[in-house]
């Protein structure tokens, strides 16, 4: 227990090796490794291995399966085993969470407690960013953040990505500005984990009434904000637009204090400033990226519809757009299930949206059986990943991924089986 909540305290933070020239190996990757190797020969040895079967099982295995034969389709068969051994690196870890949280109720509580209170010193860290460009100019600051922080976290090559396609910084009202994305390669997998934390931060602050948790759930609120990523800020309508339509039925007073919440969150996107400015830009068709990722859209329903049973192999789907593109271009669909459904299939695809809409099922039916604050918390937490993840594409990146499953296995627990 301890190495995991280590592991999911550091996941913000995480740096990277470099074993040879033009590698960059995070140490996240290593440890989700290590700990699933430890975990399977330990039990196996002392004969205490447990997986939980199920609907639920069945489903999460489907999908890995779909995965592999999709490497045996792709063109570039390095970029897929690439992206194969990324995803296998982490995925055995849902069967960890599951197992520890299914043991007792406080140990799934740890386990959050320690990624949220990563995730507000991550949070901490993107305002000071944001906050430095008032003193430093943003210039001095960007360069220095690429080159001087982030090749440590990132590791030298990637960090070298980050520089030349800049994220980091958006048009706000006719100015330049940095946005927060702490340690992150860019504010949009910043504004993932962020967003993932903030449902359980408010719920701590509500169950313990203790103004620790009150402060984190600010400044996550606002480090999200300031990421200024338009799918951080969807995310966050559809978390409040769920919760509203789960609250205004219920009649008890607490309940009632946290609906008035969630509408006052609602005006901070009516209120005319830079964050809704940023916001509402994203329905504008004379938006530049909104014009752009239309176009992606297009062509990933073209390219589903040619080959929708297997896709194009899995990481294969640049050489469809750029025939001549390198590995690292950032070349994608900006869209979860489009960019799986383009690579695995729609089946492979089918099967993880089952089992994602399934777990806010099981959620939402354990808050009808009596108002549980821990499934009210999974249940925003996967409201505000599912909104994003019509924007961005975030299974791919070393912090997001394990807090995803994380969340997926507390809405998964279950204290009467083994």
């Amino acid at each position: 227990m301890l190495i995991l909540r280590f592991f999911l305290f550091l996941l913000p933070f995480q740096f990277a090796l470099s074993p040879s020239d033009g590698v960059d190996l995070p140490v996240a990757r290593v440890l989700a490794a290590s700990i699933f190797i430890v975990w399977i020969l330990s039990g196996i040895w002392k004969r205490t291995l447990r997986v939980q079967w199920g609907l639920q099982t069945a489903f999460f295995l489907s999908f890995g399966f779909f995965l592999a034969v999709s490497v045996s389709v792709a063109d570039e068969s390095a970029w897929a085993w690439r992206k194969f051994f990324f995803l296998a690196s982490f995925l055995p870890l849902y069967f960890i969470f599951l197992e520890k949280i299914s043991e007792h109720e406080h140990q799934g509580l740890a386990l959050v407690r320690s990624f949220v209170l990563g995730a507000c010193l991550s949070a901490l860290v993107g305002i000071l960013q944001v906050a430095a460009q008032l003193l430093i100019p943003i210039e001095t600051l960007f360069a220095w953040w690429t080159r001087t922080l982030l090749p440590f976290f990132l590791g030298d090559t990637f960090a070298a990505v980050v520089a030349e396609y800049p994220s980091l910084l958006a048009n706000i009202s006719g100015e330049t500005v940095m946005r927060a994305s702490a340690f992150f390669p860019d504010p949009h997998m910043h504004g993932f984990f962020l967003g993932l934390a903030l449902p359980f931060a408010i719920f701590f602050a509500w169950k313990d009434k203790t103004a620790f948790w009150k402060w984190g759930a600010g400044i996550l609120f606002v480090a999200d904000l300031l990421t200024f990523s338009r799918g951080a800020y969807l995310g966050l309508m559809f978390a409040c637009v769920g919760f509203i339509a789960y609250l205004v039925s219920q009649k008890k007073g607490n309940v009632r204090k946290l609906f008035i919440g969630m509408c006052l969150v609602v005006t901070v996107f009516l209120i005319p400033n830079p964050i809704t400015e940023r916001f509402w830009s994203s329905f504008s068709r004379q938006d530049g990226s909104v014009a752009a990722r239309l176009a992606l859209y297009q062509g990933a329903v073209s390219s589903i519809g040619e080959r929708p049973l297997m896709g194009v192999g899995l990481g294969n789907y640049p050489l469809v757009v750029k025939p001549s593109a390198e590995r690292r271009d950032p070349i994608y669909v900006h869209n979860l299930w489009l960019d799986l459904a383009v690579e695995i299939g729609f089946i492979g695809t089918a099967f993880l949206l089952l089992f994602f809409m399934r777990t806010l099922w099981i959620e939402y039916t354990r808050c009808r059986q009596g108002t549980e604050w821990l499934s009210l918390a999974v249940i925003g937490s996967l409201l505000i990943f599912f909104g994003h993840s019509l924007v961005e594409t975030p299974i791919f990146s070393v912090q997001v991924l394990p807090i995803l499953l994380l969340v997926l296995a507390l809405g998964n627990r279950s204290y009467d089986q083994k």
